[in-house]
């Protein structure tokens, strides 16, 4: 994979107990345990994005890197393409069983989207993961071609 193939992303993130996080300007919530599914875009380039989401070792920038550094990045799923895209996989993942929308404006202030953060089942994750024309980067592991994360 170049490393500047573009296109949208579904960043899974466990939270190993509920905590209380500030996310910048939108003030601080409470995050249950859970997983949660952010969905963003790489237009960029996918293997830099995903590479500093998994790294620890960052300038807090975005929204997702006040959750990430409560949390873990546990995996996530490339979906490349030339166009914007990262709303209506938002709008996909909403929609699936038990996905909730997290966090007005979360990783939105682009766009119309309610949140790209959304606290799911592991029986989601596992349907997302599964998604045809994606491919899957888990932690320390990239799809063929990438290398390693760590």
């Amino acid at each position: 994979m170049s490393s500047h193939l573009k296109g949208a992303y579904i960043l899974f993130l466990r939270m190993p107990e509920r905590k209380r996080v500030r996310v910048g300007r939108l003030g601080t919530y409470s995050f249950p345990k859970g997983t949660y599914a952010y969905v963003g875009s790489a237009m960029n380039g996918l293997e830099p994005r995903i590479r500093r989401h998994f790294s620890r070792e960052k300038r807090i920038h975005w929204h997702i890197d006040y959750l990430l550094d409560a949390g873990e990045a546990i995996q996530a799923i490339l979906v490349p393409g030339e166009n914007r895209m990262e709303c209506m996989l938002n709008r996909f993942v909403d929609g699936l069983p038990g996905s909730k929308s997290i966090v007005k404006g979360f990783g939105s202030s682009d766009c119309n989207c309610h949140s790209h953060l959304h606290s799911i089942p592991s029986s989601s994750m596992r349907f997302l993961e599964n998604l045809s024309g994606s491919q899957l980067w888990i932690r320390g592991q990239r799809p063929a071609g990438i290398g390693r994360v760590n």
